[in-house]
């Protein structure tokens, strides 16, 4: 978790009362195209920019207590599955197979660096994450590899891109 990170999205959140009652801040956000890790979040009270840590200085190393809160697992795979999806979205060219070996790679090593435009939105998006949230390593790995297997099988009963017609449908 990156600490100056939450002070600094803390001092422009503006909080909106959500239909469950819960409370909900709301930003726009922009990542860099000429720098990588650097985002930039807007709110009706500020805009802020910050250069991301690098994803092996954010990672939890004491027992986060929750690691079977099923909210917060899946708080995390939606942090994986949403990028994939708004990257398909302006790209219609994404096959199933470009993002199975990039979960691939990132199971692997999730900290890992790339040129690749595909790979470089994941890892952002995932930094973004990690530094407003406890995660181990070993939880962002479980989390790719389960999103990893749903694109493997998608892949196979569906298709070039059944994995990604699927998230289309059915991740927010």
């Amino acid at each position: 978790m990156d600490k100056e990170f939450i002070e600094k999205m803390n001092s422009i959140s503006a909080w909106h009362e959500t239909e469950d009652e819960a409370e909900q801040a709301e930003f726009e956000l922009e990542f860099s195209n000429l720098e990588d890790g650097l985002v930039t979040l807007s709110s009706s009270k500020g805009k802020i920019t910050h250069k991301l840590k690098p994803m092996s200085e954010l990672y939890s190393y004491e027992k986060s207590g929750a690691s079977e809160d099923r909210d917060r697992q899946l708080d995390l795979l939606y942090a994986i599955e949403g990028p994939i999806k708004r990257y398909y979205e302006n790209y219609p060219e994404l096959t199933d197979g470009t993002v199975i070996l990039a979960l691939e790679k990132l199971a692997v090593k999730p900290e890992i660096t790339s040129d690749d435009p595909f790979i470089r939105r994941l890892t952002n998006e995932l930094r973004l994450k990690l530094s407003s949230s406890n995660y181990s390593r070993d939880e962002v790995r479980r989390g790719i590899r389960k999103i990893l297997e749903s694109a493997k099988r998608h892949n196979q009963r569906e298709g070039r891109r059944g994995y990604l017609d699927f998230i289309l449908e059915y991740v927010p």
